[in-house]
């Protein structure tokens, strides 16, 4: 839990939140003092607001192979302060003009299918590859989504649900508008060119996978069973992939482009760390806790942030997600393990108590960390945690 006091600037005024409205244009009217005093205060905040931003949002991983205007994230700065401005504030419930947007484009799009389906179950098929796309659109912590919109990958994630959701239902919608149609609509034979009635049953198959993977990512699922739900789940996503492209749903495709690129991309950063830091320093300490420590050299990381780290001699296919310890300045970057389960056990168990041992790591990252300006828009601010919890703290 973080708990965190709005420092008091010179005009008297708390820097906790940034003001939703643009600052407004006096030219052309007589203004009053006061309302250019309003005017400059209004100002003052923006470029504040902008400046948290600016230190606290760019995507460091990028910064020593890709380097990116400033001009890039000033105007996405603008469209997630837009995006972020709240329109109704009622007991527990805030409405932004960003959900807005999205529910307002799922309700078009689901006008638009109950629409199409009048028209043939053709329509209702190119119609539902949509949602898939954004499915796989919205499925990376390297997402183009992330690097465009600044959007955190919790919040993508619920979107990527939403969407894989909202593809089911439209799959619904084109198997009744085919089962509707099927005994009337001789042309079923021609556009099914294997003369095997490939079609439906591709239709089947795919309906199934689809319906697998969101079985098999039900929490009480995802939870026991984490590994076995990932390796599934990317099998199942391959096999959609395949027979989507079979059955003449050629648009799921570019959801699949897209998926590689992001794919593509991990690779680059996680080889442009691993040409920075090959190996790293292992040491065993009391309380059954490993400490993995690496020169912080070429690395850029801001504190509270975390990587994603593989041990090849742990496993080659695992990737877990640790807390940075250390803090930016200092010489090394710092991981501590607490021993949780399999995984950490198999690393515990490599390491002899009181030697440091170097090992080959693959590290992906740094992502994450705080939402908010901690080094510039506070002076007071209070951590309280408890365990292995403290390493973000205090970093």
């Amino acid at each position: 839990m973080v708990q965190i006091a709005p420092s008091t600037d010179i005009r008297g005024e708390a820097q906790g939140d940034v003001h939703p409205d643009d600052p407004t244009c006096l030219f052309g009217a007589a203004a009053s003092p006061g309302a250019v005093r309003e005017s400059w205060s209004e100002k003052k905040k923006v470029d504040g607001a902008w400046q948290a931003y600016r230190l606290a949002n760019r995507e460091l991983y990028m910064s020593s192979f890709i380097r990116v205007p400033s001009v890039f994230y000033k105007a996405r700065w603008w469209f997630t302060r837009v995006m972020h401005r709240r329109l109704l504030v009622l007991r527990g419930l805030t409405v932004t003009v960003g959900e807005v947007v999205v529910l307002t484009s799922i309700l078009l799009l689901s006008g638009w299918a109950s629409y199409w389906s009048c028209c043939g179950y053709k329509a209702t098929g190119d119609l539902t590859c949509v949602p898939f796309v954004l499915v796989f659109l919205f499925s990376s912590r390297h997402s183009v989504v992330t690097f465009m919109t600044g959007m955190p990958y919790e919040r993508l994630l619920f979107y990527h649900k939403l969407f894989a959701i909202l593809a089911l239902a439209f799959t619904a919608v084109h198997a009744f508008t085919y089962k509707g149609t099927q005994d009337t609509v001789p042309e079923q034979v021609a556009y099914d060119t294997t003369g095997t009635g490939w079609m439906p049953r591709s239709g089947v198959v795919l309906t199934s996978a689809h319906v697998a993977m969101l079985l098999g990512s039900l929490y009480i699922f995802r939870r026991r069973l984490f590994e076995a739900f990932l390796r599934v789940h990317y099998f199942l996503a391959v096999v959609i992939i395949v027979i989507s492209v079979l059955h003449h749903a050629f648009w799921v495709s570019l959801g699949a482009a897209l998926w590689a690129i992001e794919w593509l991309f991990r690779a680059l950063v996680i080889l442009n760390n691993r040409s920075i830091c090959n190996r790293c320093i292992f040491h065993r300490l009391p309380g059954d806790v490993v400490k993995i420590s690496f020169p912080t050299k070429g690395f850029m990381y801001r504190g509270g942030q975390h990587f994603m780290i593989c041990i090849p001699q742990v496993s080659y296919f695992e990737w877990h997600p640790f807390s940075i310890s250390s803090a930016p300045h200092e010489p090394m970057t710092t991981m501590h393990v607490r021993v949780l389960g399999d995984w950490t056990q198999k690393l515990h168990s490599l390491l002899e108590a009181g030697r440091v041992e170097e090992m080959p790591v693959l590290i992906d990252g740094p992502f994450g960390g705080p939402s908010i300006d901690l080094d510039h828009n506070y002076r007071l601010f209070m951590f309280v945690s408890g365990g292995i919890g403290i390493t973000p703290m205090q970093s």
